[in-house]
């Protein structure tokens, strides 16, 4: 008996669930990927869903594969040329550090630390005005 194939909306489903922090990525494969400055970076969820992400250099590209817990799954050839909305997906801005740990050269400009995988926002406004005191920028 063959298994349905894997549709966008599921796919998007368990996306969503990490944007909302209901699946999570455990911390040591988002250290892995935040240490990676490019290439294919692999994140099972706590449900059982794999993902595989191109990160260019330090920046979501795009999902290369995914596999659901049940074996079913997806490559980036039939995402692009079916499923527009899936091919395209990037997290929020926030969520590609916080939930997956790619970091983004947007962050890096901005100084934004990372203390287990999570950005520390108020360290971050400390650090920034430690650096403004001892520049004479206050």
């Amino acid at each position: 008996m063959s298994q349905e194939p894997l549709r966008e909306q599921e796919v998007l489903d368990v996306l969503h669930a990490i944007e909302r922090g209901e699946v999570t990525i455990p911390i040591e494969q988002q250290d892995a990927a935040s240490e990676r400055y490019s290439g294919h970076v692999e994140f099972i969820g706590s449900n059982g869903w794999r993902f595989v992400i191109f990160d260019d250099c330090h920046e979501w590209d795009y999902i290369v594969e995914v596999t659901a817990p049940d074996g079913r799954s997806l490559d980036y050839e039939t995402m692009y040329r079916t499923m527009p909305t899936l091919a395209h997906y990037r997290p929020p801005l926030s969520l590609s550090i916080d939930q997956w740990g790619i970091p983004s050269p947007l962050w890096d400009d901005l100084g934004l630390l990372r203390f287990g995988g999570q950005v520390d926002y108020a360290a971050s406004l400390l650090v920034s005005a430690i650096r403004s005191y001892s520049a004479g920028q206050t």
